[in-house]
């Protein structure tokens, strides 16, 4: 890939995080700076998220849901498929799940 030399004015803080996170990976500050950029651009290309993406990062970011790990993967794989109407014939007859809940929370 052919280059070109740029020089750059960067705030102090800023310098400093490039410096911190090329020193945590082993890489050249350069490189760390290089490949910033390049994910920035891409990122910035990407489609903007949906609106339920950016509602799973929000949720995400408060702890409340994580990502399945793979060791998940053989109760998932070992789970019978369920129709929708299976479904519905399981739960017939059962009070709805929002009076459980209600009842749980107890008196307010």
């Amino acid at each position: 890939m052919e280059t070109a030399k740029l020089t750059v004015r960067l705030p102090k803080q800023l310098h400093q995080a490039l410096r911190e996170r090329a020193a945590r990976s082993a890489q050249s500050l350069n490189k760390v700076i290089v490949d910033t950029l390049w994910r920035g651009l891409e990122r910035e290309e990407a489609e903007p998220p949906s609106e339920y993406e950016r509602t799973m990062a929000a949720i995400r970011k408060t702890g409340l849901v994580t990502t399945l790990g793979p060791g998940w993967d053989k109760y998932i794989e070992a789970a019978e498929d369920v129709s929708l109407e299976e479904v519905r014939q399981m739960w017939e007859g059962l009070p709805p799940l929002s009076e459980d809940i209600i009842a749980d929370r107890g008196e307010r």
